[in-house]
């Protein structure tokens, strides 16, 4: 993890003070830990996490028929954490423009997600099985014998993963970033 944060620390010394970052990558891949880590070790950076502003609510119903192989586009459909979630979260983009702001969250490139609101993209490329074991862990720990698996066709992450991988296809984090670190 030191070297993934010394590489994001490198990148954002070169930017404007002011500037709007994306750090876009899996979920569970590490964003959250790291931006918080940067955060901490830098008086310029100030990281705003988009959990704590929106998440997807796509239900299954709405979520699964995008999945085929012909459909062109993902729509996705958020709900406010905060009241008025990303009108709040670009009002607090504009409160720390003496900083350099870290946005971590997933299905940045999407473009219903902040469009024109990022000065530069960072993706954070990982083992997405080693992330999967990771959240599996913790999701048996918080829902004990509630927890039911990704292979269970209730399961929103098995939606989650097909939908990251539509979401790839499409969109193209890694390669339409300004930065990739594994």
């Amino acid at each position: 993890m030191n070297d993934t944060v010394e590489k994001i620390n490198g990148f954002l010394k070169g930017l404007e003070i002011g500037s709007v970052v994306g750090l876009d990558g899996y979920s569970g891949i590490g964003k959250t830990t790291i931006s918080n880590v940067i955060e901490k070790i830098n008086h310029f950076v100030k990281v705003l996490h988009m959990d704590d502003y929106v998440v997807t609510s796509n239900t299954k119903e709405k979520l699964e028929p995008q999945l085929s192989n012909g459909v062109k586009e993902l729509k996705f459909e958020w709900t406010n954490i905060k009241d008025r979630g990303f009108e709040i979260l670009v009002e607090d983009i504009r409160k720390y423009k003496d900083k350099i702001v870290l946005i971590d969250g997933i299905f940045l490139f999407h473009p219903d997600v902040l469009p024109n609101v990022f000065d530069r993209m960072i993706f954070l490329d990982g083992d997405e099985k080693l992330a999967d074991e990771r959240r599996v862990k913790r999701e048996k720990e918080r829902w004990g014998d509630k927890y039911f698996p990704e292979t269970h066709l209730d399961s929103f992450v098995r939606l989650f993963k097909l939908a990251w991988q539509k979401y790839k296809t499409l969109y193209r984090p890694k390669e339409n970033s300004d930065f990739v670190v594994r």
